[in-house]
């Protein structure tokens, strides 16, 4: 949600302590879902989402300012409203996503190093 993410981050890292956390949730544009769908992708919201990113992305990102990561997950995207005959197939595709990190949403936690 933000225009520069780069220049948060490099805040964020200036007011956090040695050894501190910054937790991130975002869309995983690197998701199944993402990939299947394209530009119909529900995270796909210009109006809020200016950055979209991939588990790499964000960690190359982070990296350039002495983050480590420590620690990542993915979920997906509640399915409850799709017609009964496409669950089954978001039900594989959401198990195989979760198996490999490749849901919809991530959340990182970065550990801020020592310069």
């Amino acid at each position: 949600h933000t225009f520069e993410p780069f220049l948060v981050l490099k805040e964020i890292k200036r007011i956090l302590r040695r050894d501190g956390l910054v937790v991130i949730g975002v869309p995983n544009f690197g998701s199944f879902i993402s990939i299947l769908k394209r530009n119909r992708w529900q995270s796909l919201i210009p109006e809020q989402h200016r950055w979209h990113f991939t588990q790499e992305t964000l960690n190359s990102l982070l990296l350039k300012l002495n983050f480590k990561p420590i620690f990542m997950s993915t979920e997906n995207h509640d399915r409850s409203f799709h017609y009964w005959w496409k669950k089954p197939l978001y039900f594989l595709i959401d198990t195989l996503a979760l198996l490999t990190n490749k849901g919809e949403a991530m959340l990182v936690f970065y550990e801020r190093e020592k310069d």
